[in-house]
């Protein structure tokens, strides 16, 4: 089982991505939540989660800048960016951090299992180069 951070000041948002993710990727992932940037940061030290979906405007400490610090004590984690702005510098900086997917809301349901997927995988693929 996977541990998947959603890290969204809006709570239907959170709940909403986790009913997706199991509703069609079942007992795939034990889901946190967290409501803002400061809070990720909190939960990724604890949690450790192998994938963060992160919105990029909250309250407090904004999404890239929770993404960069979450990705230094945890290079390992898988990152994908959410967002209602489809604004170029967030995909610029966003690219900078190593995000691997760049969605915006409403994310339909097939982009998110799609994304989720497809990353699953990457994480099998590294823990099958290392069991070798």
């Amino acid at each position: 089982m996977y541990r998947l951070l959603i890290a969204d000041d809006e709570a239907l948002e959170r709940e909403g991505i986790e009913w997706i993710v199991n509703r069609m990727m079942p007992d795939t992932f034990e889901t946190i939540h967290a409501e803002n940037g400061r809070m990720a940061i909190q939960k990724a030290e604890e949690h450790r989660p192998h994938i963060v979906m992160m919105d990029v405007r909250m309250p407090g400490i904004q999404g890239l800048e929770a993404l960069k610090e979450i990705k230094a004590q945890n290079p390992q984690a898988k990152m994908v960016l959410i967002t209602a702005y489809e604004n170029f510098e967030y995909a610029k900086q966003a690219i900078t951090l190593g995000v691997h997917e760049y969605l915006v809301k409403p994310a339909k349901r097939e982009q998110i299992v799609a994304v989720l997927s497809r990353l699953v995988q990457e994480l099998e693929e590294e823990q099958h180069k290392r069991d070798e």
